[in-house]
C-alpha cells in the first residue's frame, strides 16, 4: 500500500519535502508487531486524497506543513495492538526417579554349593571349590577349582555317601578353571539318593584334588532324599 503511495509521490514532487511524510507514514506502518497492515490501511481510506491536498498547496512551506500534519494524524489514528502479557512458564516437573532394576533372580532349580572346607595346595595356597548345579529339563553339573586344570578333559572320581566310585572324563571350562560333567542326568539320579557327593579332580599336572559337598541344599531344590 504505502510503496503505491511513494512511487506517486516521487513523480510528481521534485522538492523532497514528501520523503518526509513517506518515511514518517513508513515508520507508522514499520510498527507491524502493534498492529497489522490491513488495519492501518482500513483506518486511513482517504490517505491519497490528503495527500494530493497537500501537493496543491502554493508554497513548499505549505505543503511541508501539510504533510507534517497528515503524518501527525496517521501516526494517531493507526491503531496499536496491545502487547501480548508474558505468561510465567509452569514449573518444569521434577525428574523421574530411574526405576530401580532388581537383579535376576537364579533360574529355577539352580543351586551352588561351597565345599565342606578348603583344599590346602602344596604352593600354599587354598582352594575352595564350589559346585554349581543346575536342575529341570537340562541339568547340568560344573565344579569350579579356582585352579587350573591343563587339559581339555581331566578325569573326575565321583561317590555318593559310601556308594561306587565312578571315574569319568570332565570337559575343562573355558577358561580351564573348572570342570562340567559329561552325563548330568546321571549324576543327579544318584545325588538324590545320597547326603553327601566326594569328589576328585586329576589335574594333567599336579596331585590330585579332593572335595566333598553336603547335598542337603541341592536336593531342596532339585528335589530328592528328604
Amino acid at each position: 500500500m504505502l510503496s503505491k503511495y511513494a512511487i506517486f509521490l516521487t513523480r510528481h514532487d521534485t522538492q523532497g519535502v514528501e520523503i518526509r511524510i513517506f518515511l514518517l507514514a513508513w515508520l507508522t506502518y514499520l510498527a507491524g508487531p502493534l498492529a497489522p497492515l490491513s488495519a492501518s490501511a482500513e483506518a486511513h481510506p482517504d490517505l491519497p486524497v490528503e495527500i494530493a491536498r497537500c501537493r496543491e498547496r502554493d508554497s513548499n512551506f505549505q505543503r511541508l506543513q501539510c504533510y507534517d500534519d497528515l503524518a501527525e494524524m496517521v501516526i494517531q489514528k493507526t491503531p496499536r495492538a496491545s502487547a501480548p502479557l508474558l505468561r510465567e512458564s509452569p514449573p518444569a516437573p521434577p525428574p523421574e526417579k530411574a526405576p530401580v532394576v532388581e537383579p535376576p533372580a537364579p533360574p529355577h532349580g539352580s543351586v551352588e554349593l561351597l565345599s565342606r572346607r578348603e583344599v590346602p595346595r602344596a604352593s600354599g595356597e587354598a582352594l575352595r571349590p564350589r559346585l554349581i548345579a543346575r536342575c529341570g529339563v537340562k541339568p547340568s553339573f560344573t565344579i569350579t577349582l579356582g585352579a587350573p586344570v591343563g587339559a581339555a578333559k581331566v578325569g573326575v572320581n565321583t561317590r555318593v555317601d559310601r556308594g561306587a566310585v565312578v571315574k569319568e572324563m570332565w570337559s575343562a571350562s573355558s577358561d580351564r578353571l573348572g570342570v562340567a560333567a559329561p552325563r548330568p542326568r546321571d549324576l543327579l539320579a544318584r545325588l538324590r539318593g545320597g547326603d553327601v557327593l566326594e569328589v576328585k579332580v586329576t589335574p594333567k599336572k599336579g596331585a590330585p584334588i579332593p572335595f566333598s559337598f553336603e547335598l542337603a541344599p541341592l536336593l531342596t531344590e532339585c528335589g530328592g532324599k528328604k
